[in-house]
């Protein structure tokens, strides 16, 4: 399998299981390159928890908050 038919069979598989679909799969790209940038250049740790609780966070949230559209009644 030459490269190109790799790259292509790689991206087939991403676009099929939406991975491309939305920000995640450059969410996940940034996150590797900032942990990487961290590690060579800090003291890391402190600061590899605090981003990793603020992702943990705000994907809860995106998950869990419902919008004020959707307040049709009260409980």
């Amino acid at each position: 399998m030459s490269i190109r038919e790799r790259y292509h069979s790689i991206h087939n598989y991403l676009v099929r299981n939406k991975y491309l679909d939305n920000w995640t799969f450059w969410h996940t790209i940034l996150a590797a390159i900032g942990a990487r940038v961290l590690l060579v250049w800090w003291e890391p740790w402190p600061v590899i928890f605090f981003i990793a609780w603020v992702a943990v966070m705000w994907e809860w949230v995106e998950t869990n908050w419902a919008p004020p559209s959707s307040y049709g009644s009260v409980r």
